[in-house]
């Protein structure tokens, strides 16, 4: 016999139309989807201990464990095949779709009879109700950070009050009245600050580009937490570690990640030397003390970067030079993909690579780096991978067009598109790789286009193969849309919006209207 059950949100709790099944000894079961795994060994004791207080208390019912991780795009068909948890979790940004699609069921009765019903707040039971009915109550803090955000602005005088006093986050002419864009969100923290010290937000990015992100401070401080110096203290870096290479674990001084942390620490240290913020403030905040920062300066100075001069190569991480060999094209196509076919050990023995390590950095820190840099690195790295990353041939197409290989890049190309339509990796069975569609927009933007976003302005070079006719794609860049066009031998840009200044094959440009540039 089914009953119907109480379901947990992240941001909300409601009743599904998923019933109980019935348990041992005529128990009605309920299934929690909220549960901890196995290695969460604190939080799985509490829950343990829930359950037995639980089924004391109402002796009718076994709670069984079921650790669902909500998914947008299955909780439909789990619904309609009764494999739903009783109780389960999701966001605060669910409960409309769930409770119009009537995958839940109301509790308002429930509530009132609790005398819950008038103490949740309004706005949050705004969110949890449809059609006059309340469908769930809030059940941690990321809903209710979002209600104490409406007060902060509400009470900073950038939310109006609607006729019952409470903050509204709509104009009367239907606008919003909450921020819509980075610098509005920029300006409103700013006159919370002036109100309230304790209240802002930290910009860790040239001209407010970066958007909401972590602060770099907290990212050093871990990265410095993080690394170690060796025995003598002359040398910094992280061990223990694995790089992008997935082949590769447990390594010392991946160069990826020494070098990307020491770009983190510099990176901090021009912000706090710019001038364009309270240092003092800051270090309040994020509780720094002028002895990290040197102990961090020092880790920058110290740390190991694996570099040749003489052959241009950076080894990907201590001791690779060293690793066995092995030609990747002697391996036989129906042991791919390998994690099926070979034990781990005989992966991880030897020189033989994944997905681009140190070729990552050199696309990511692209204008850092010399062609002759790339070019020794490109034709060291590329023959050691077999691409069983489904980004790994997309890096490998921009920077050979980059290079001017053009049959490599046309052929890496082919492989990131068409990597589940032929199946190149022989596990598309076991689903798309959609990480591989957005890389293939990315070839073809960075790679034939030529675009480049790793300095202060946008930087465009591009070019087309000999066998295509004409390709397209659209930027949105600080204020306009730029649509570029490529033919043969000539390139358009059509600037909507705001005129843009960026590189042009290598010439920094202002680019309003249609500028048409022969090649």
């Amino acid at each position: 016999m089914k009953h119907q059950a109480l379901l947990s949100f992240v941001g909300a709790l409601a009743i599904p139309f998923l019933a109980s099944c019935g348990g041992v000894d005529g128990k009605i079961t309920l299934d929690i989807g909220f549960w901890p795994e196995s290695t969460e060994t604190q939080d799985l004791a509490m829950y343990r201990q829930w359950k037995e207080r639980f089924e004391t208390a109402y002796p009718q019912y076994e709670l069984v464990a079921d650790p669902y991780t909500y998914n947008t795009t299955t909780v439909g068909s789990k619904f309609l095949t009764g494999s739903l948890p009783n109780v389960f979790q999701t966001w605060f940004t669910e409960p409309e779709k769930l409770m119009k699609n009537k995958y839940i069921r109301g509790i308002k009765s429930f509530l009132d009879q609790k005398g819950w019903s008038d103490k949740m707040d309004d706005e949050m039971k705004a969110s949890l109700t449809f059609n006059d009915e309340i469908y769930g109550i809030p059940r941690d803090g990321y809903g209710l950070g979002l209600l104490l955000n409406i007060r902060c602005l509400g009470e900073n005088g950038i939310l109006p009050q609607n006729s019952n006093g409470k903050y509204a986050l709509y104009k009367s002419d239907g606008t919003p009245a909450y921020p819509t864009s980075f610098e509005e969100i920029y300006q409103d923290a700013l006159k919370i600050q002036e109100n309230d010290e304790t209240k802002g937000i930290l910009i860790c990015s040239a001209n407010k580009n970066g958007g909401w992100q972590l602060s770099n401070m907290e990212v050093a401080k871990f990265l410095l937490s993080r690394g170690q110096f060796n025995q003598d203290g002359s040398k910094f870096g992280f061990y223990g570690v694995m790089g992008p290479d997935e082949f590769k674990l447990m390594v010392n001084h991946n160069t990826y990640t020494n070098l990307m942390a020491k770009r983190t620490f510099e990176y901090l240290f021009s912000l706090l030397e710019s001038g364009q913020y309270q240092t003092e403030k800051l270090f309040r905040k994020c509780d720094y003390s002028k002895a990290l920062l040197e102990r961090m300066k020092e880790a920058d100075e110290k740390m190991v970067i694996l570099y040749d001069e003489k052959t241009k190569l950076f080894e990907q991480h201590q001791g690779f030079f060293d690793l066995p060999h092995i030609d990747v094209k002697s391996i036989p196509e129906t042991d791919f993909p390998l994690y099926s076919h070979w034990s781990y050990d005989r992966i991880y023995r030897n020189d033989m690579i994944k997905q681009p390590d140190v070729l990552m950095f050199l696309f990511l820190l692209n204008q850092d780096f010399t062609k002759e840099q790339k070019e020794a690195n490109y034709d060291y790295y590329e023959p050691r991978c077999i691409h069983e990353s489904s980004l790994s041939p997309s890096i490998h197409s921009i920077l050979a067009e980059e290079l001017g290989k053009e049959e490599a890049a046309l052929s890496f190309f082919g492989y990131a598109t068409r990597l589940d339509l032929d199946d190149y990796n022989r596990n598309t069975n076991e689903g798309i790789h959609t990480t591989s569609i957005a890389a293939a927009w990315m070839n073809i933007v960075y790679g034939f286009g030529g675009l480049r976003s790793d300095k202060e302005i946008l930087s465009l070079s591009p070019q087309i193969p000999s066998i295509w006719k004409k390709y397209s794609f659209s930027l949105s860049y600080d204020g306009a849309r730029i649509h570029v066009s490529v033919e043969q031998h000539q390139t358009t840009l059509e600037i909507e919006g705001n005129p843009v200044t960026i590189k042009l094959y290598n010439q920094t440009r202002t680019l309003s209207g249609r500028t048409v540039i022969e090649r």
